[in-house]
């Protein structure tokens, strides 16, 4: 395995977003709602130039993904925890499902309990694949010979799996839920 690779997959393994507690309960302005977003998340290596911008923040607005600034155009916290979300699924997932996934959390949790599920699933999904890769544990779809390539294909089934749970989930819904 790669050097640089297995340094970045270290790193993962102890990787920390920060929690509801740990972000700031003050109003933000766009800059700095980037400037957030691109900290917490950077250490996983997500393209920059495109992961929150501030019409890509005015578009996730106008979509009603996220909920609108208050009249001086700041954001809370609740705005923050949301493009951290939005910033990271985005990875795998169209908006709409990203919208969905979302509003069906938060149906079930307060945003609050919400973003930290989130924090905490991404966490430990993160150790625990880095965790078995550094290890050279045996996992039935990592094989030594074509690591990339079964780490595609998981995070293929993973995204597809996820998708069409939520698509499930929307369709047996009744309208008033």
């Amino acid at each position: 395995m790669n050097k640089e690779f297995e340094k970045w997959t270290d790193e993962m393994i102890d990787f920390h977003l920060p929690r509801w507690d740990e972000l700031p309960d003050v109003d933000l302005y766009k800059d700095q709602i980037i400037t957030l977003v691109e900290r917490y998340l950077s250490p996983l290596n997500i393209k920059t130039d495109t992961l929150i911008t501030p019409s890509i923040i005015n578009n996730y607005v106008k979509l009603n993904v996220v909920p609108k600034p208050n009249k001086k155009k700041q954001y809370s916290r609740v705005h923050l925890a949301y493009f951290i979300v939005v910033s990271a699924l985005k990875q795998i997932m169209n908006i709409n499902d990203v919208k969905f996934g979302i509003e069906y959390e938060t149906s079930l949790h307060t945003e609050e309990e919400a973003y930290n599920r989130f924090a905490d699933a991404l966490e430990k999904s993160l150790s625990e694949i880095c965790t078995r890769l550094n290890k050279k544990e045996e996992v039935s779809y990592l094989k030594d010979t074509d690591i990339g390539m079964s780490l595609s294909c998981n995070a293929l089934a993973s995204m597809l799996v996820s998708k069409n749970y939520f698509r499930f989930e929307k369709n047996d819904r009744k309208p008033d839920e």
